[in-house]
């Protein structure tokens, strides 16, 4: 309870016997009469009870007699009591936040200050996003499934994502955690997520009942991400590049990245006036906000 505080008793132990046990009794301790008012504002009793066990409770001053003052407190048995002055240990005063939306960053810069907004995202570097956001930041050790993974950095972030259904190896045995992200494959990931996040929440911003979306003319209905690219174009999350075309091989940036997950994961993207925090996104970047909101702290 005290943490690195310092805990004085202050006076003798005090040993109370009674045949009155199980029975909540009221007591006042008598206190020392040259207490100051810092020790009388953090007082606690430390109780040793017969049957061995052992509590500490805070107690309220009264006047236990014309002059002197008691601390009162309420037990339902006996034994030997102590009175200590023990400071409170402050409690962590979290910040109010809008319903659903976290501060936590869960994507990071590079060391020398920068963002690259404009360079690919890997499938590693998406698969710790994702765990970053669904763990807190706290990713779980896990054993490598992939043979291509044992050595990786996000090996523990992508073992969580393939649990989790959003990521599959390309093969059995390899993840190809260098790979770079199209926007088809994207689409295939963000669609799982409204898939399963639309099962547990149906009122979620992304689960309206989903319309027509529109045709591209760059994805054929055979296109292996057809159905995940109607998906998540008709829930808004990923549209297409032009009125009619998706660029489904194109590679995905870290700006369009944050983009889409933001919306994904529901975060608040506020529009207004912030210091940047990176050196190569200035406030007129047209992602400015959206990269903002998914790195600060």
């Amino acid at each position: 309870m005290a943490g690195n505080a310092v805990v004085e008793l202050l006076g003798r132990p005090m040993t109370i016997e009674t045949n009155m046990q199980s029975r909540p009794v009221k007591l006042t301790l008598p206190l020392p009469t040259d207490l100051t008012d810092e020790q009388l504002a953090n007082l606690a009793i430390f109780i040793e009870h017969s049957d061995g066990t052992k509590e500490v409770v805070r107690g309220k001053s009264v006047e236990y007699q014309k002059g002197i003052t008691g601390l009162q407190f309420e037990v339902n048995k006996f034994s030997t009591f102590s009175i200590l002055y023990l400071l409170e240990k402050e409690e962590e005063v979290k910040e109010p936040t809008t319903e659903g939306v976290t501060h936590l960053p869960y994507i990071q810069g590079y060391p020398d200050g920068t963002f690259r907004p404009n360079a690919p995202v890997t499938r590693a570097q998406m698969a710790s996003m994702f765990a970053r956001q669904l763990t807190g930041n706290a990713i779980p050790q896990a054993k490598a499934t992939y043979t291509d993974t044992f050595q990786h950095d996000a090996k523990d972030a992508i073992e969580f994502a393939k649990e989790k259904g959003l990521f599959k190896g390309v093969t059995a045995t390899n993840f190809n955690p260098n790979g770079l992200i199209t926007r088809a494959q994207m689409a295939t990931v963000a669609a799982r997520w409204i898939e399963q996040q639309c099962v547990e929440r149906p009122d979620a911003d992304f689960c309206p009942p989903t319309s027509q979306s529109a045709a591209f003319k760059d994805v054929s209905v055979h296109h292996w991400a057809a159905k995940a690219i109607d998906t998540v174009n008709a829930a808004e999350i990923m549209t297409g590049i032009t009125a009619d075309t998706f660029n489904p091989d194109g590679l995905l940036t870290r700006a369009q990245a944050v983009k889409v997950l933001n919306r994904l994961f529901e975060r608040q993207v506020l529009i207004e006036d912030q210091t940047p925090l990176f050196k190569d996104v200035p406030k007129h970047h047209w992602a400015f906000y959206e990269i903002q909101e998914a790195a600060k702290k």
